[in-house]
């Protein structure tokens, strides 16, 4: 059956006209078609919000019936299949080695993990140049998973401040602490 006269305008009783709407929308309104889906990914990317996105598909496509909803599970899919079937621990330390950050992980006897530190390269190298203070900021209770953050920064010559490297540490007790300032100092003062 041909429904080519389905997308036409038809003009009934002189005065009303009536529209029809793509029929591959009308299945499923708020589906994302598949170029929509590839522009979220790369607004993604970007870090805007779900609205900011809403708003760039709207504006590039007046067709889009898509809500805030709609983008959020689309990010929520796309954010899925960028783990590849990974925890978000193990997504985190294969993008830490491949993009130049050093990163020690303490595990428990179950194989659980206690501690990460992370520090990049850069940040190590002038580290190593601005050696004199190091300042330590602990901000808990940051994420998801309600872990303290360990925040190690410096000041360059210039009296700059510059991040060093940064530690999350299920528990905020002494032994934890003393790891992250030996890994630190190892990465800095002592590198291999």
């Amino acid at each position: 059956m041909d429904m080519q006269w389905l997308k036409q305008t038809w003009l009934l009783e002189k005065t009303y006209i009536f529209t029809v709407i793509n029929l591959e929308r009308i299945a499923e309104p708020r589906a994302l078609l598949p170029e929509q889906i590839e522009e979220i990914r790369k607004l993604l990317k970007s870090n805007l919000k779900p609205a900011q996105i809403l708003l760039k598909l709207r504006t590039s496509d007046n067709g889009t019936l898509a809500t805030n909803q709609t983008i959020s599970d689309a990010l929520q899919r796309i954010r899925r299949d960028d783990l590849d079937g990974r925890t978000p621990v193990k997504a985190l330390l294969c993008i830490l080695k491949e993009t130049n950050w050093v990163c020690n992980v303490k595990v428990n006897d179950q194989g659980s993990i206690l501690n990460l530190f992370f520090a990049h390269l850069g940040s190590i190298h002038l580290a190593q140049i601005n050696h004199h203070v190091a300042l330590i900021d602990a901000t808990y209770k940051t994420i998801q998973y309600q872990i303290p953050l360990l925040h190690i920064i410096s000041q360059s010559a210039t009296n700059r401040l510059f991040s060093i490297g940064f530690c999350y540490m299920v528990n905020k007790d002494d032994r934890n602490y003393l790891w992250a300032m030996n890994t630190m100092k190892r990465h800095i003062w002592h590198p291999d």
